[in-house]
């Protein structure tokens, strides 16, 4: 067994014998180097400042590498004419673990205050206090000369911007019968 030696660019590949003592040792090597070896290959190792985990992927990794050294030595007494590699095996254990499995929906901000709908007046058949998409001075604030930005309103009375807490300017707009358009 000859192992090729780039030593340096531009010169020749020198040829180097293989000393017999490691041709010997690969020859013989035994169940825990092979064992090292596959878990060297497609290790599942991870760092992680909880020491726990990282035991956690160790164990994994063995019991897999245990289950594939199974499965190989079953899988050769069914199918002889084909070779089951390391890398295939992983693949369908990981295909048989994740299964149908979708990823969780996140929980995000909450939204803004909720849109109420159908809130009653006396004189208002229907009245809407929406979101508007820009913050927009209050019209009842104005009149007073209050300077208070909101985003909700009214939308059947044409989008105007009403304040919703903490003066009720929604309701005292709609008091006055004449500023609503229903």
């Amino acid at each position: 067994m000859a192992v090729l030696s780039h030593a340096e660019i531009g010169k020749e590949p020198n040829i180097i014998q293989c000393p017999p003592c490691v041709k010997a040792y690969n020859m013989c090597m035994g169940g825990v180097d092979q064992a090292d070896q596959m878990k060297g290959t497609y290790g599942v190792d991870r760092k992680s400042r909880r020491w726990y985990m990282r035991l956690v992927w160790h164990m994994f990794d063995w019991a897999l590498n245990n289950a594939f050294i199974i499965y190989r030595a079953n899988f050769q007494l069914t199918n002889p004419d084909q070779n089951c590699t390391l890398k295939n095996f992983r693949a369908l254990a990981v295909a048989s673990f994740v299964g149908d499995f979708s990823s969780r929906l996140r929980v995000g901000r909450p939204g803004h205050l909720p849109v109420l709908q159908g809130v009653r007046h006396p004189h208002v058949d229907l009245v809407q206090l929406g979101y508007l998409r820009a913050k927009r001075r209050c019209r009842i604030c104005l009149q007073r000369g209050v300077r208070h930005g909101t985003n909700y309103g009214c939308h059947v009375c044409g989008d105007i911007p009403l304040c919703r807490v903490p003066m009720p300017c929604f309701e005292e707009y709609h008091a006055n019968p004449g500023n609503c358009r229903v």
